[in-house]
């Protein structure tokens, strides 16, 4: 019997384990839209990203 045939029991992950690490990167992602919601919508946040549209464009036309 060969080494790297045999399966390693400990390292299989439960079927559960897999549902709540898809349940805890759900809510990481949640979060991360949420503040970025939040600060998009901040007029400071709104008129840095037109200036910086505006960098770009310019970049690209010259």
């Amino acid at each position: 019997m060969r080494a790297d045939s045999v399966k390693d029991k400990s390292t299989k992950e439960a079927p559960m384990g897999g549902l709540v690490k898809n349940l805890l990167k759900g809510a990481v992602v949640a979060k991360v839209v949420q503040v970025a919601q939040r600060e998009l919508s901040k007029p400071a946040n709104q008129q840095k990203i037109k200036q910086a549209f505006q960098k770009i464009q310019q970049r690209r036309t010259h």
